[in-house]
């Protein structure tokens, strides 16, 4: 499933880059908030034209 990589471990914060279903992901920490939500800290191995580099965001996770 696709995502949007987020700047920080809020609903509010701005979007890095948006991650397409199949990208590899590695979790770097599981935090769980307040308001019984669940964020993951995740590096993304992103590319720019011939250039990799990893990316490292938050991610919601939420029960459905």
């Amino acid at each position: 499933k696709e995502f949007n990589l987020l700047t920080s471990a809020s609903n509010n914060s701005s979007t890095l880059t948006r991650v397409t279903a199949g990208t590899p992901v590695k979790v770097i920490k599981v935090w769980e908030s307040k308001g019984g939500g669940s964020w993951l800290l995740v590096s993304v191995l992103c590319q720019n034209f011939y250039q990799l580099f990893y990316k490292r965001g938050w991610v919601n996770i939420r029960e459905t």
